[in-house]
């Protein structure tokens, strides 16, 4: 993301034969496999990095097409495009119904087991579960004008030996005219179940209609959890839109080759990384172009030893280099991701985008 000068491997000198073609020598093509070898290395490396963060141990090998949820998409806006919207933790994960083990209908009343298989990292914390259930209204049956009504209860399953008992966690009472995701705070619940180690639980949803019939229920679970080692506070701005700062930022008129923070477009695509990054498809992440040159203003915001180095520079440049110009604030990102089938949306990545860059 920062740049200094240095010699391209095209500013080699290369000879050319009596025919026309240009001479290579060994040494320029040791030269290029060396620099071929330390650039895999070092985007092997960042790659380790980035999955590490992520709690990934590899790449997903699942090269299908994802196709997350309308709320989680909604949720990934939100967070990544309101600067007023804070969410209470920097990961949410969401976990889809592996099986519908029981449903039965008796009258107004219908009952569906719903199995989940919880998986959370040793080094996080559950904050808060939710339960999200779609209604999808029967357009076939005529509706009132005060809308449907249902009371939906949502049980925690437990098996003892060969006794089944159920716990009431939540509940509401549901009226409307529309389709719509409800949602049931089951937080005690996936605590318990995730400090017992239990993967495989279920709920029992029992609907009962009070007017007019509900025809289908779609259920998916969402939850929103903490890690331990984060110490992000988001009553701070969000910086997924910087904007250029252009009042503070002095410049030699008519000089564009000074040191400023440049657009630079990245696709996961082109790097191998959309097969486990859902969203955002591509960002700015900005990169720092241009030359320090003598003398440094404040806003590079130079060091001592930087100032120092750009004086010796400029008296004797075969004494001292220039001094780089470089990144000096890096800003988050949010970003949506799968690991194992499981959708998840981290608030604050950081470090993914030059957000001011200065001369060191």
């Amino acid at each position: 993301m920062g740049s200094c000068r240095c010699k391209s491997l095209n500013d080699v000198l290369q000879s050319k034969d009596p025919e026309g073609f240009s001479g290579t020598s060994e040494q320029d093509l040791v030269e290029e496999e060396d620099m071929d070898s330390r650039l895999q290395s070092f985007l092997g490396n960042m790659k380790e990095g980035f999955l590490r963060k992520l709690n990934l141990s590899d790449v997903p090998q699942d090269h299908s097409k994802i196709y997350p949820p309308p709320f989680m998409i909604e949720l990934y806006n939100k967070y990544a495009f309101d600067k007023s919207a804070m969410p209470r933790s920097d990961v949410i994960r969401i976990f889809t119904v592996q099986d519908v083990s029981h449903s039965a209908k008796n009258g107004t009343k219908s009952k569906h087991r719903l199995l989940f298989n919880v998986t959370v990292p040793n080094h996080e914390e559950v904050t808060m579960a939710e339960l999200r259930l779609f209604t999808l209204l029967d357009n076939s049956v005529t509706s009132t004008t005060n809308g449907i009504g249902a009371s939906i209860n949502v049980y925690e399953v437990e098996y003892k030996g060969n006794k089944v008992t159920a716990h009431l966690v939540n509940g509401k009472e549901v009226i409307g005219a529309n389709h719509s995701w409800e949602a049931f705070d089951v937080t005690t619940a996936i605590q318990s179940w995730v400090k017992s180690g239990r993967e495989a639980s279920e709920f029992e949803v029992v609907v009962d209609r009070k007017r007019e019939a509900k025809k289908e229920l779609r259920e998916e679970i969402v939850y929103e959890e903490e890690t331990l080692f984060s110490g992000s506070d988001w009553q701070g701005p969000d910086f997924n839109e910087i904007p250029v700062d252009l009042h503070h930022r002095w410049k030699r008129q008519g000089d564009t080759s000074y040191c400023r923070r440049t657009s630079m477009r990245v696709k996961f695509k082109d790097i191998g990384w959309d097969q486990w990054i859902v969203a955002p498809p591509e960002y700015d992440a900005f990169e720092c172009r241009g030359v320090c040159y003598y003398p440094l203003n404040d806003d590079m915001t130079p060091s001592k030893h930087t100032l120092i180095q750009t004086l010796v520079n400029f008296k004797n440049p075969k004494k001292a280099n220039m001094a780089c110009c470089v990144p000096t604030k890096l800003a988050p990102i949010t970003v949506m991701y799968q690991e194992n089938g499981v959708i998840t949306v981290r608030h604050m990545y950081e470090e993914m985008k030059v957000a001011e860059c200065g001369c060191r």
